[in-house]
């Protein structure tokens, strides 16, 4: 019997150990490590999503997201996105044009971190400072959920709900591209 209980013990310190690993959380912390404090704290928003997407493997979920040049199809407003330095990987650098808070301008987007093809973390800065990170982890028989997380400091006037609503663009544009029919929840 104490056999048992103390395999159980492990068994379970060991799913927690992992399960921590791979349920990195995006924190505030993030942003400020990137950008330092913001000049209004009250324009820093916290904004996540995610979808379920049905009959598709996790591969090509993360794949077609970890390539930000394809961000255009994904993210209303954004009119190009290119690769100017690296291999797609931590420390690339994209040049993206982009439409936010009333403005059209540049951004630039470096990848931060990258994990096992389940997680990564990528930042913006000049006309939009923000840190940003999907996680991409099975879900149900057949398919995929996806998380998206940002912190995001947005313009005077630029509300939570107008960022909830654009989280849900987002995701639906997940699903278009993808092929397939997803559900989506905003936390």
């Amino acid at each position: 019997m104490k056999k048992l209980i103390v395999l159980s013990l492990v068994i379970m310190a060991s799913m927690f150990f992992t399960s921590s690993i791979y349920a990195k959380e995006l924190r505030e912390a993030d942003f400020i490590a990137e950008f330092g404090q913001p000049s209004n704290p009250e324009l820093l928003l916290n904004v996540r999503g995610s979808v379920i997407l049905d009959n598709i493997d996790r591969d090509t979920v993360f794949t077609y997201l970890a390539n930000l040049e394809n961000d255009p199809n994904i993210y209303p407003g954004t009119f190009s996105s290119a690769l100017i330095s690296g291999n797609g990987g931590v420390g690339s650098i994209y040049h993206e044009t982009i439409y936010f808070g009333g403005t059209v301008g540049d951004i630039v987007v470096t990848v931060l971190e990258y994990k096992d093809d389940k997680w990564f973390k990528f930042k913006s800065d000049n006309l939009l400072q923000n840190v940003s990170a999907y996680r991409i982890t099975p879900a149900r028989k057949h398919g995929v959920k996806v998380e998206l997380e940002s912190f995001v400091e947005v313009p005077m006037g630029v509300t939570q709900a107008d960022m909830e609503n654009f989280m849900t663009l987002v995701l639906q544009s997940i699903i278009t591209e993808m092929n397939t029919t997803g559900q989506i929840t905003i936390h």
